[in-house]
């Protein structure tokens, strides 16, 4: 009524896709690859993550060791392809050599909250991306049915509101 409100689409989106997977994640579905991804790591990094195929596999993403230092990824959720995925799986193993010592309970907490937000930033439409007007309405109305819907993983803001006081004084016609 008597304000502007701006909406970052990238964090909006990212907000939306990371309460979805921290709520459902156990439910995650990933699609068959037509031709697997094949990553090669430093041979410690692809040990890091062959423990943690259980917990990949609920986010959707299958993969397998080919030696000491390749992984091929059979499945991925449809939305997390190509570098993105890549990405994901290289930041995740990392994360284990630098958290791996901590407790069983903490650590997999921590390494959730990393995974889930990471897929969901890769995931997360671009903020120079074109919406149409009809996913622009889904985004404002998906953001608003989430929790934690003014910042991101990030703790980026996602939107911003400009009363008409604001932009009247910013127009000098206040």
């Amino acid at each position: 009524h008597d304000e502007l409100i701006i909406v970052d689409q990238h964090a909006a989106h990212e907000r939306i896709l990371y309460e979805q997977r921290t709520h459902y994640f156990d439910e995650a579905h990933g699609s068959l690859l037509l031709f697997p991804e094949i990553v090669t790591h430093a041979a410690p990094l692809v040990q890091h993550l062959l423990p943690w195929q259980d917990f990949f596999a609920k986010q959707g993403i299958h993969f397998d060791a080919l030696g000491a230092t390749e992984i091929a990824i059979r499945s991925a959720p449809p939305q997390l392809r190509g570098p993105s995925l890549t990405t994901v799986l290289t930041d995740a193993a990392y994360f284990i050599e630098e958290h791996g010592s901590l407790d069983r309970s903490a650590f997999t907490s921590k390494f959730n909250e990393h995974v889930h937000s990471h897929m969901a930033c890769k995931a997360a439409v671009r903020a120079g991306d074109t919406l149409s007007q009809e996913a622009m309405e889904q985004l404002i109305n998906d953001l608003m049915s989430v929790d934690n819907r003014f910042i991101c993983v990030h703790g980026r803001p996602t939107l911003w509101s400009l009363g008409k006081q604001e932009l009247e004084k910013k127009f000098r016609r206040s």
